[in-house]
C-alpha cells in the first residue's frame, strides 16, 4: 500500500501549476480583440477540428499529419474563440521540451480574449476598433497561430500532445489532445 501512496505523491508533485484541475490559470501574454484576424465565417467541425470548450483549433489534426510528412512545414491553425470568452492555454509540463504554442510568439502559455458582441454599429466599432467584419457582429474571434512540435524529441512523434484550457468563469480547466490520436494510443 505504501508503494501506491508514494507513486501517487510523486505523480502529484510532477504536475506543474496550471496543469492540475484545481489550479488557477497561470499568468500569460494576452491576445485580445485588437489582435484578432478576420476572414470568411468559420464554424468548428467535430472530427476535423480540435475543440476544447469555447476554443477550437481549425484542422489542427490535419496540419499535424501534414507537418509530420513534410518536416519543417509550420503547423498553422486558426484558434476560434466564442464571443466574449477568455481562455488560457497551457502546455502540460511533461510536454514543454517538445511542444510550444504559437499564438503570441512561441511559448507554453497564452491567453486569448475574444471580442464581445455589441448590438449597435457604434458599439461594434468601439469593441473592434476598425470595420467589424465578423468577430464583433455575429461570429467567433479568430486568432492566427499554430503549434510547434519537435517530432524527433517528442514521444510517439508528438501525437499525444495536449493542452490545458482554463476558461474564465469555469472552476475546472479542460485537458485535450491536440492532434486526434488513435483511441488508446496515449494511455
Amino acid at each position: 500500500m505504501l508503494g501506491v501512496s508514494t507513486a501517487l505523491a510523486a505523480a502529484a508533485l510532477a504536475v506543474s501549476a496550471g496543469d492540475r484541475p484545481d489550479d488557477a490559470a497561470p499568468a500569460a501574454a494576452v491576445r485580445g480583440c485588437a489582435e484578432r484576424v478576420e476572414g470568411d465565417p468559420l464554424r468548428p467541425r467535430p472530427g476535423r477540428d480540435t475543440i476544447a470548450g469555447p476554443v477550437a483549433f481549425v484542422d489542427l489534426p490535419g496540419s499535424y499529419r501534414y507537418s509530420l510528412r513534410h518536416r519543417g512545414t509550420p503547423m498553422k491553425s486558426v484558434a476560434l474563440v466564442e464571443p466574449g470568452a477568455r481562455v488560457t492555454l497551457v502546455v502540460p509540463r511533461e510536454m514543454r521540451a517538445w511542444l510550444r504554442l504559437g499564438y503570441a510568439g512561441a511559448g507554453h502559455v497564452v491567453t486569448l480574449q475574444a471580442c464581445r458582441h455589441a448590438r449597435s454599429r457604434a458599439g461594434q466599432r468601439r469593441e473592434c476598433g476598425w470595420e467589424p467584419v465578423t468577430a464583433c457582429r455575429d461570429d467567433r474571434t479568430y486568432f492566427s497561430g499554430g503549434v510547434d512540435v519537435d517530432f524527433d524529441a517528442a514521444p510517439q512523434q508528438g501525437r499525444c500532445g495536449a493542452v490545458v484550457v482554463h476558461v474564465a468563469g469555469r472552476e475546472r480547466p479542460l485537458r485535450r489532445h491536440l492532434f486526434a490520436p488513435p483511441r488508446g494510443a496515449c494511455g
